[in-house]
């Protein structure tokens, strides 16, 4: 346990690649995708219940998801849901977040860790080790996140830089990298330089509320106010006054880019699993690496939801997940997604899920609103 810490999970975005099981109203960190019974969400929780206790947890979600997480997570005390009513991005998110933890508890250290992020049981102990170096720097004034040692040269994460040692296993950040092209991704796989950028960010609440100060004045007076009257029955007013006129800004580039060039920001080497749950090829290549794999009639697919229902003859590589008692047959084919939600059907390759997202903008235009 790591006293007087405060995991702060975001629970937002529609998770668009994960189209059509996630959608506005039900985005994906509510579902099991790994098998595990739990949902990512709550495997989220559980991991971080491993480092401090449940009232030390917050969320803060969408009005509409409310319900659902606190359904998902009787442990949590009423007031560890924090409601943000429309999508800001990350900034606003964790920001209001730690100024109404500096309002309750002063200067503490927090750290932000995605609702959607798989990490191998097997290694949490790992991970406990990287968050805990992580506190460590951030006591000493840093901004700190934690960076995956790339297993290979994939384009489909975002990179850091590191810079010059700190102390063991921990750097300071030289720069953020977007998503590289897959030429760019060998080199930096080739370097051992850079590190995969798993978007957490661990610091003291002063410390962060101070460089969102800094580099954006308003969104930061914005979030102040909001958490001044947070706990009192002003809450809401003052929250619907001001909420949607603020920034819709991701931290990244918010505070740790221009943070880091000043040199303020560390990055402690996390060499645990580590998979972001971004599209279906993503999540399938989970199971398989997992042993987690269900035989159906012949080959080896990824099965979820109501397997019973779901048949492969001759077919291998596929993922599927079925919602209902609905029959799915798969004769023949290799590498295919297949994802019924109810009421909506895809089917696509495996090797481009990653361009799932542009079904929703598609469907916004075709005037089919109801099925984002």
């Amino acid at each position: 346990m790591i006293s007087n810490f405060y995991p702060i999970i975001p629970a937002g975005g529609g998770g668009t690649r994960l189209w059509p099981l996630s959608r506005k109203s039900s985005p994906k960190f509510l579902y099991d995708l790994t098998g595990s019974g739990r949902s990512l969400l709550q495997s989220t929780v559980d991991r971080l219940l491993g480092l401090v206790p449940s009232k030390n947890i917050l969320i803060i979600t969408g009005q509409d998801h409310i319900k659902s997480v606190t359904r998902q997570l009787p442990e949590l005390p009423s007031d560890s849901i924090i409601d943000e009513l429309t999508p800001k991005d990350s900034m606003a998110a964790i920001g209001l977040t730690a100024a109404i933890l500096h309002e309750r508890h002063g200067d503490v250290v927090f750290g932000s860790f995605a609702a959607d992020h798989v990490i191998e049981n097997r290694d949490n102990e790992k991970f406990y080790k990287c968050v805990e170096k992580a506190v460590k720097i951030a006591n000493d004034g840093y901004i700190a996140t934690i960076g995956i040692c790339p297993t290979d040269p994939t384009g489909a994460f975002g990179y850091i830089e590191k810079g010059g040692q700190i102390f063991d296993g921990i750097s300071s950040v030289k720069q953020f990298v977007e998503k590289p092209s897959e030429q760019n991704a060998k080199k930096y796989f080739e370097s051992g330089s850079y590190l995969w950028n798993a978007g957490i960010f661990v610091a003291k609440t002063s410390v962060l509320l101070n460089a969102l100060k800094i580099q954006k004045p308003e969104l930061y007076d914005g979030i102040i106010k909001i958490a001044n009257a947070w706990d009192t029955p002003k809450q809401l007013i003052v929250q619907n006054k001001i909420w949607d006129k603020l920034e819709k800004v991701a931290i990244d580039y918010a505070i740790a880019e221009p943070v880091s060039k000043k040199g303020m920001m560390a990055v402690v080497e996390g060499d645990f699993s580590w998979t972001d749950v971004g599209d279906w090829d993503a999540i399938a290549s989970l199971i398989e690496k997992s042993g987690k794999l269900k035989n159906l009639t012949e080959g080896k697919n990824v099965v979820l939801g109501d397997s019973e229902f779901v048949h492969n003859i001759q077919a291998d590589g596929n993922i599927i997940f079925n919602s209902q008692e609905k029959l799915i047959v798969l004769l023949g084919v290799e590498g295919l997604a297949v994802i019924d939600s109810g009421d909506a059907v895809l089917v696509t390759r495996r090797d481009i899920a990653q361009k799932v997202k542009v079904i929703v903008p598609h469907l916004q235009d075709e005037d089919l609103d109801k099925y984002i």
